[in-house]
Protein backbone atom coordinates (compact mmCIF):
# COMPACT_ATOMS: atom_id res chain seq x y z
CA UNK A 1 0.00 0.00 0.00
CA UNK A 2 1.08 3.36 -0.87
CA UNK A 3 1.28 5.96 1.77
CA UNK A 4 1.73 9.85 0.90
CA UNK A 5 4.73 11.31 2.82
CA UNK A 6 4.05 12.50 6.39
CA UNK A 7 6.43 14.76 8.25
CA UNK A 8 4.69 13.98 11.93
CA UNK A 9 5.31 16.74 13.99
CA UNK A 10 7.00 15.75 17.50
CA UNK A 11 5.31 18.45 19.41
CA UNK A 12 2.01 20.43 18.58
CA UNK A 13 2.66 23.08 20.96
CA UNK A 14 5.86 25.18 21.43
CA UNK A 15 5.73 27.88 24.53
CA UNK A 16 2.55 29.35 24.06
CA UNK A 17 2.25 28.63 20.02
CA UNK A 18 -0.22 25.85 18.82
CA UNK A 19 -0.63 23.91 16.03
CA UNK A 20 -3.95 22.81 14.67
CA UNK A 21 -5.26 21.51 11.37
CA UNK A 22 -3.47 21.13 8.36
CA UNK A 23 -0.12 22.93 10.10
CA UNK A 24 -0.24 20.10 12.46
CA UNK A 25 -1.49 17.12 10.08
CA UNK A 26 -2.57 16.22 6.90
CA UNK A 27 -4.78 13.36 5.53
CA UNK A 28 -5.11 12.40 1.52
CA UNK A 29 -8.42 13.99 0.37
CA UNK A 30 -10.56 11.22 -0.83
CA UNK A 31 -11.47 10.86 2.70
CA UNK A 32 -12.44 14.54 2.88
CA UNK A 33 -11.25 15.43 6.30
CA UNK A 34 -9.04 18.63 6.38
CA UNK A 35 -11.71 20.82 7.74
CA UNK A 36 -13.13 18.03 10.13
CA UNK A 37 -9.55 17.80 11.90
CA UNK A 38 -9.09 21.04 11.92
CA UNK A 39 -12.50 21.76 13.46
CA UNK A 40 -11.77 18.85 15.86
CA UNK A 41 -8.14 20.40 16.76
CA UNK A 42 -10.21 24.00 17.68
CA UNK A 43 -12.95 21.96 20.33
CA UNK A 44 -9.90 20.18 21.96
CA UNK A 45 -7.35 23.24 22.62
CA UNK A 46 -10.61 24.67 23.62
CA UNK A 47 -11.95 21.74 26.02
CA UNK A 48 -8.10 21.65 27.16
CA UNK A 49 -8.16 25.32 28.14
CA UNK A 50 -11.44 24.62 29.69
CA UNK A 51 -10.82 21.87 32.13
CA UNK A 52 -6.87 22.76 32.91
CA UNK A 53 -5.93 25.55 35.18
CA UNK A 54 -3.24 26.60 33.07
CA UNK A 55 -2.22 27.28 29.91
CA UNK A 56 1.13 25.27 30.16
CA UNK A 57 -1.07 22.42 31.67
CA UNK A 58 -4.12 22.78 28.98
CA UNK A 59 -1.51 22.84 25.81
CA UNK A 60 0.33 19.82 27.19
CA UNK A 61 -3.35 17.96 27.30
CA UNK A 62 -3.97 19.03 23.86
CA UNK A 63 -0.40 17.99 22.41
CA UNK A 64 -1.00 14.62 23.95
CA UNK A 65 -4.51 14.03 23.23
CA UNK A 66 -4.90 14.89 19.47
CA UNK A 67 -2.11 12.23 18.32
CA UNK A 68 -4.92 9.15 18.37
CA UNK A 69 -7.49 10.95 16.27
CA UNK A 70 -5.19 12.56 13.72
CA UNK A 71 -3.34 8.86 13.18
CA UNK A 72 -6.52 6.89 13.01
CA UNK A 73 -7.50 9.49 10.49
CA UNK A 74 -4.20 9.69 8.52
CA UNK A 75 -4.71 5.93 8.33
CA UNK A 76 -7.99 5.88 6.77
CA UNK A 77 -6.46 7.63 4.05
CA UNK A 78 -3.78 5.77 3.33
CA UNK A 79 -6.38 2.82 2.86
CA UNK A 80 -8.74 4.96 0.90
CA UNK A 81 -5.60 6.25 -1.35
CA UNK A 82 -4.74 2.32 -1.75
CA UNK A 83 -7.60 1.81 -3.00
CA UNK A 84 -7.71 4.82 -5.85
CA UNK A 85 -4.03 3.89 -6.94
CA UNK A 86 -5.05 0.13 -7.72
CA UNK A 87 -8.28 0.78 -9.51
CA UNK A 88 -7.62 -1.01 -12.10
CA UNK A 89 -8.53 -3.76 -9.94
CA UNK A 90 -12.06 -2.71 -9.53
CA UNK A 91 -13.06 -1.77 -13.62
CA UNK A 92 -15.04 -4.69 -13.82
CA UNK A 93 -16.93 -4.83 -10.87
CA UNK A 94 -21.03 -4.59 -11.14
CA UNK A 95 -21.66 -1.24 -10.21
CA UNK A 96 -23.10 -2.50 -6.34
CA UNK A 97 -20.31 -3.75 -5.81
CA UNK A 98 -18.05 -1.56 -7.18
CA UNK A 99 -20.31 1.37 -5.36
CA UNK A 100 -20.31 -0.39 -1.94
CA UNK A 101 -16.13 -0.68 -2.70
CA UNK A 102 -16.30 2.60 -2.93
CA UNK A 103 -18.08 3.70 0.03
CA UNK A 104 -16.37 1.61 2.55
CA UNK A 105 -12.78 1.41 0.78
CA UNK A 106 -11.24 3.08 4.00
CA UNK A 107 -12.77 1.07 6.56
CA UNK A 108 -14.28 4.00 8.43
CA UNK A 109 -17.62 2.85 6.50
CA UNK A 110 -18.76 -0.61 7.06
CA UNK A 111 -21.88 -2.44 5.87
CA UNK A 112 -23.66 -1.32 9.43
CA UNK A 113 -22.86 1.85 8.56
CA UNK A 114 -24.07 1.76 5.13
CA UNK A 115 -27.43 0.43 6.64
CA UNK A 116 -28.10 3.22 8.96
CA UNK A 117 -27.30 5.96 6.27
CA UNK A 118 -29.02 4.32 3.27
CA UNK A 119 -31.20 1.64 3.50
CA UNK A 120 -32.69 1.17 0.40
CA UNK A 121 -29.20 0.85 -1.25
CA UNK A 122 -28.00 -1.68 1.25
CA UNK A 123 -31.26 -3.74 0.43
CA UNK A 124 -30.09 -3.42 -3.34
CA UNK A 125 -26.57 -4.36 -2.77
CA UNK A 126 -27.57 -7.08 -0.46
CA UNK A 127 -29.77 -8.53 -2.97
CA UNK A 128 -27.36 -7.85 -6.12
CA UNK A 129 -25.18 -10.57 -3.86
CA UNK A 130 -27.58 -12.81 -3.03
CA UNK A 131 -28.36 -12.97 -6.41
CA UNK A 132 -24.69 -13.67 -7.73
CA UNK A 133 -23.41 -15.76 -4.93
CA UNK A 134 -26.81 -17.62 -3.08
CA UNK A 135 -28.16 -19.90 -4.66
CA UNK A 136 -31.86 -20.03 -5.07
CA UNK A 137 -32.83 -22.78 -2.92
CA UNK A 138 -31.06 -21.16 0.25
CA UNK A 139 -32.06 -17.47 -0.12
CA UNK A 140 -35.53 -18.12 1.89
CA UNK A 141 -33.03 -19.72 4.59
CA UNK A 142 -30.36 -17.03 4.56
CA UNK A 143 -33.39 -14.18 4.78
CA UNK A 144 -34.86 -15.58 7.47
CA UNK A 145 -31.71 -15.93 9.54
CA UNK A 146 -30.37 -12.39 8.73
CA UNK A 147 -33.95 -11.13 10.18
CA UNK A 148 -33.08 -13.48 13.04
CA UNK A 149 -29.39 -11.87 13.44
CA UNK A 150 -30.79 -8.22 13.00
CA UNK A 151 -33.21 -8.59 15.97
CA UNK A 152 -30.73 -10.00 17.91
CA UNK A 153 -27.87 -7.30 17.15
CA UNK A 154 -30.47 -4.27 17.98
CA UNK A 155 -31.48 -5.81 20.88
CA UNK A 156 -27.87 -6.39 22.13
CA UNK A 157 -27.08 -3.13 20.84
CA UNK A 158 -29.78 -1.71 23.41
CA UNK A 159 -28.59 -3.50 26.48
CA UNK A 160 -24.94 -1.89 25.43
CA UNK A 161 -23.37 -5.06 24.38
CA UNK A 162 -21.25 -5.04 21.94
CA UNK A 163 -22.42 -6.52 18.24
CA UNK A 164 -21.33 -9.52 16.60
CA UNK A 165 -19.49 -9.31 13.27
CA UNK A 166 -16.25 -9.29 11.41
CA UNK A 167 -13.52 -6.96 10.85
CA UNK A 168 -13.97 -5.69 7.10
CA UNK A 169 -9.96 -5.62 6.55
CA UNK A 170 -9.73 -8.96 8.23
CA UNK A 171 -11.67 -10.78 5.23
CA UNK A 172 -10.83 -9.10 2.42
CA UNK A 173 -11.84 -11.10 -1.16
CA UNK A 174 -9.55 -12.14 -4.14
CA UNK A 175 -10.93 -9.57 -6.50
CA UNK A 176 -13.42 -7.79 -4.58
CA UNK A 177 -15.48 -11.12 -5.06
CA UNK A 178 -16.73 -13.48 -1.71
CA UNK A 179 -16.65 -16.91 -1.90
CA UNK A 180 -17.52 -19.99 -0.11
CA UNK A 181 -15.08 -19.47 2.54
CA UNK A 182 -16.28 -16.14 3.52
CA UNK A 183 -19.61 -16.88 3.38
CA UNK A 184 -18.84 -19.56 6.20
CA UNK A 185 -16.91 -17.11 8.38
CA UNK A 186 -19.65 -14.89 8.41
CA UNK A 187 -22.31 -17.54 8.98
CA UNK A 188 -20.34 -18.47 12.40
CA UNK A 189 -19.83 -14.86 12.96
CA UNK A 190 -23.30 -14.63 13.31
Amino acid sequence: MAQLPQHPQRHLVKDKVVLVGDAKATAHFSIGSGTKLAMEDAIALYESLRAEGGVKAALARYDSQRREGVERTQHAADVSLAWFENMRRYWNMDPQQFAFGLMSRSKQITYENVRLRDPSFLDAVSRWFADKFIPPDSRSRCATRRRRCSRRSRCAHARGEPRGGLAMDQYMAAEGVPNEWHLVHWAAAR
